[in-house]
């Protein structure tokens, strides 16, 4: 099991789709890492490495962007691919379970927020594809 990236000590994973999401620590602060499934890196072409840096290097612009896009930190193809985010402590689907619901004013507030930044993702030609209140993230 992999303990260690870039220097960045992986503590517990918080989350999987395509990839995996990890909790992480350097100089005692926390990241959440980005890191395509094992069994899907072993099976990377050439072609699959560029587009995840391509991918990564658009991120870091959009975040640069927008303040409510996740901050890319960094990223790296090796030793294998990776990509180092901002950890963000809760997400819309939590606040959700701890509120019960959200008042008209918090929902247009939040809505507003998610639509600039999907504006400023589709004006660089991306398309997040999976929104969803787990993907909603907040820094607290």
């Amino acid at each position: 099991m992999l303990n260690e990236i870039a220097g960045y000590r992986l503590i517990k994973l918080i989350g999987t789709n395509g990839s995996e999401v990890w909790l992480a620590e350097k100089n005692g602060e926390k990241y959440a890492i980005k890191i395509p499934r094992a069994n899907l890196i072993k099976t990377f072409r050439k072609e699959e490495l560029e587009g995840f840096l391509e991918k990564a290097k658009m991120w870091k612009k959009l975040c640069e962007k927008h303040e409510n896009i996740v901050e890319v930190r960094e990223y790296d193809i090796k030793p294998l691919p990776f990509i180092v985010m901002e950890y963000c402590e809760t997400n819309l689907r939590k606040i959700l379970k701890e509120k019960g619901k959200l008042s008209i004013e918090e929902c247009e507030k939040i809505a507003l927020k998610i639509a600039e930044a999907l504006d400023v993702a589709h004006h660089y030609g991306v398309v997040h594809r999976d929104i969803k209140p787990e993907n909603i993230l907040f820094r607290r």
